[in-house]
């Protein structure tokens, strides 16, 4: 069985606190009525917090002084709620310079903006907080949230970095000192010392320098590893080069090492453009197609880079780097184009992934396309005819937290007493980071949230303004929790059950989320059911999707984003409490019925008794087995949809269970008979002649349990051998592409223990 909430749950309410824990709550619920009661106030920083004070206080401060009581193993961030806010849309320009004493308590500064520096080394704990002062020797506390975990704060927050944050608010931090807050990366602007806006006090006059020296530095600033600097030499360079003809050639050298510089930092968007613009001055230049086809690539732009590596071979035959990605490009296109992958390749970097480790693979997405849906907003739709096992797509991640990147937030409400528990702690910071270097994607990511109607949202072109409050929003909504790796039959690899990154967490309510959280676009589309028509499939960043079914052109493509075999009650409250939706598929009504609940639950008591007294007993008896046969009968009396409509996958991991019974007391016939009766508990529908072999008007909905049930009846009548045995043995083949994703690890799992009846026929 998978994860049992493979479908980020949104946010878990915590429902028990330890007294430590309830002491921590208490404290910061009466920090918030403090401020509450001063919002609107202007309240001078008590005279005791001198500059070195505050510096002094920040050095020692731990996670606890910011609130993070709850913090553990698997609580990896700690943030108290804040009513969302819009980010600011306007310029510096049209904004009112204010000082540190202007500023009102719990209050967004409208209109305004404010210039500070910083006097200390900034320090990451939940926010990135940091001590400044303002143009009048006033000292304060910012902090700066949402900012990604990778970003270099010696690089970006250096002592002495002249900051404006536009529309200030100004709260009562966690740690009871009054602090600016920044929740937005567009609401914090870094000032150059000669900028006209920068305060009088701290502005210096620009050096008269000449391009060259601007290069120079530029390049000094590279080979020193501070990449952010030196792209704001080479831009000043290409800025001091104007429109003079007479520096071209430096203007295209410039822009071609800012290129080069922005690939280094992953600002592929904007590598392109410095790429592009060197063309246009030397439109063959080498460098300028290189760095062009680079940024294509990691933009997964892949027909255009082959036409840019195309183009520079045509006119630099030699140039091997360019042979050797045009070859790599061409392996892009064809799994874009046909679904052609390496899966052995991605299965074994699955199986032994690390946390920053590149799965360079094509996204495939022919066979599917989303628009609305008739369950809930838009939804994902086959594109053509696709058959059960058909690849329906593969996508990459658009960002995706593994291992050590990834961690569990608690979301804490001080004011109600009320803590949630969240997947994906830094996913909503690493989506923040990326797109600050790549903004492109900003607008695709808009349309998966239903209630925005702002720029973007029709597909046309955003304004630069990120919202961060959103982008949580989104994330909350529509990330998917995950494995690198999931071994769906662990009972066929021993040696390697418990291994990390082969096994799933043992989940509970405690413990519901899996290692992995990301973000996948267009997967985000795909609507729930209970009975899926498709089954997804994770290998470290990439989410490959089979068809579960055969299904016609136009059918809409449902995921579970639960087990189905957790109990109806939970399922119904897990969605309507992460979701908002009520499923009203066929198993779901089948369930609600009056009394079926109640039965199915008293069928299943008596079952887990049985089961419970074989296990402690390690032998089966004759009325083990008795009983778990009526016990399996009045199951399956439960039932009032076709097997073929709403699979029985309960009734059918139970008759599997009797099939082991009936062998273990060597009753042969009987169980060679049970277990061709497990498939149409998955609404199989066949017939089996030895001169025609197996023939299929419907192979079930498939699951790892009906796979085990192909492989056995494959193991079965590999003692006849013929034709029978090859199509059990290709049925479970299919079944087990649809479960694991690929089938290229099949014989590797499954192969040994059909061959070795195989050969005891001859098959």
């Amino acid at each position: 069985m998978g994860s049992l909430w493979d479908k980020s749950p949104n946010l878990r309410v915590k429902t028990s606190f330890t007294q430590f824990e309830w002491d921590q709550l208490e404290m910061q619920t009466q920090i918030q009525e403090r401020a509450i009661a001063l919002a609107g106030q202007k309240i001078e920083m008590s005279s005791h917090l001198t500059k070195e004070h505050l510096i002094s206080l920040l050095k020692k401060r731990k996670p606890l002084d910011e609130g993070s009581s709850f913090a553990s193993a698997k609580h990896n961030l700690t943030e108290y709620y804040i009513e969302p806010y819009p980010p600011s849309r306007k310029s510096l320009s049209d904004l009112e310079s204010i000082t540190l004493k202007d500023l009102r308590m719990e209050t967004r500064h409208s209109g305004n903006k404010i210039f500070v520096k910083t006097v200390c080394p900034a320090k990451r704990i939940v926010s990135v907080s940091v001590i400044v002062e303002d143009e009048n020797g006033n000292p304060g506390q910012l902090q700066i949230f949402n900012l990604g975990r990778k970003v270099d704060l010696g690089e970006f927050l250096p002592v002495g970095q002249i900051l404006c944050v536009k529309e200030p608010l100004f709260k009562i931090s966690t740690t009871a000192i009054q602090s600016l807050r920044v929740d937005h990366p567009s609401d914090l602007a870094l000032m150059e010392e000669d900028d006209e806006e920068v305060p009088e006090v701290w502005r210096v006059e620009n050096m008269a320098r000449s391009v060259e020296d601007y290069k120079d530095i530029g390049n000094k600033a590279v080979r020193a590893g501070k990449l952010a600097e030196a792209i704001k030499w080479y831009t000043k360079g290409i800025l001091a080069c104007g429109h003079d003809e007479s520096n071209t050639a430096l203007r295209l050298s410039l822009l071609l090492n800012r290129s080069l510089t922005r690939i280094q930092r992953r600002e592929y968007e904007f590598s392109l453009e410095d790429a592009e613009s060197a063309l246009l001055i030397d439109p063959l230049n080498e460098k300028g197609l290189y760095r062009k086809a680079k940024s294509l690539y990691n933009l997964r732009r892949f027909a255009k880079c082959g036409g840019a590596l195309t183009k520079l071979l045509a006119n630099y035959p030699n140039s091997q780097l360019a042979k050797d990605d045009l070859t790599r490009t061409r392996k892009r296109l064809l799994e874009e184009m046909k679904g052609e992958y390496d899966f052995k390749k991605m299965v074994n970097m699955a199986k032994n992934d690390f946390d920053s480790q590149e799965y360079d693979f094509a996204d495939y997405t022919i066979p599917v396309c989303p628009k609305a849906s008739t369950i809930s907003g838009n939804g994902l739709f086959t594109a053509k005819d696709v058959k059960m096992g058909d690849l329906l797509y593969v996508v990459k991640a658009f960002a995706n937290c593994r291992g050590r990147d990834n961690g569990v937030s608690v979301m804490i409400h001080p004011m109600k007493s009320h803590v949630d528990q969240g997947v994906g702690a830094f996913l909503t910071s690493a989506i923040l980071e990326k797109l600050s270097r790549n903004p492109g994607a900003y607008k695709d990511l808009l349309k998966l949230h239903n209630t925005y109607d702002g720029p973007g949202r029709d597909g046309g072109q955003t304004d630069e303004v990120i919202d961060s409050f959103l982008i949580r929003a989104i994330c909350n909504s529509n990330a998917f929790s995950s494995c690198s790796y999931y071994d769906e039959f662990p009972e066929m690899h021993p040696d390697d059950y418990g291994a990390p990154s082969s096994r799933n967490p043992q989940k509970s309510q405690d413990e519901p989320f899996d290692p992995n959280s990301g973000l996948w676009i267009l997967p985000s589309y795909t609507n729930h059911s209970c009975i899926p028509n498709a089954r997804r499939t994770f290998f470290g960043d990439m989410m490959i999707l089979r068809a579960v079914v055969d299904m016609p052109k136009d059918t809409e493509i449902l995921i579970s984003y639960s087990d189905s075999l957790v109990r109806y009650k939970i399922r119904r409250d897990m969605f309507n409490t992460s979701w908002k939706f009520t499923c009203n598929c066929k198993l779901c009504q089948f369930q609600s019925a009056p009394g079926i609940n109640e039965e199915t639950e008293e069928i299943a008591k008596k079952l887990n008794e049985v089961i419970t007294r074989v296990n402690e007993a390690t032998t089966t008896t004759v009325k083990d087995m008795e009983e778990l046969r009526l016990l399996i009968v009045r199951l399956e009396k439960t039932y009032i949809f076709d097997a073929t409509e709403v699979p029985r996958r309960f009734l059918g991991e139970n008759i599997l269970r009797l099939y082991g019974f009936l062998n273990e007391l060597g009753m042969a016939h009987p169980a060679y008979n049970t277990l061709h009766a497990a498939p149409p508990a998955w609404g199989a529908v066949y017939h089996a002649t030895p001169e025609k072999g197996v023939e299929f008007q419907h192979k079930g909905w498939i699951d790892a349990d009906l796979v085990r049930a192909y492989v056995r009846l494959a193991t079965v009548t590999g003692l006849m051998g013929g034709k029978v045995f090859r199509d059990w043995k290709k049925v479970a083949k299919e079944a087990y592409r649809v479960v694991v994703g690929e089938d290229v690890t099949f014989e590797e799992t499954f192969g040994e223990v059909i061959v070795r009846y195989a050969r005891k026929s001859g098959a």
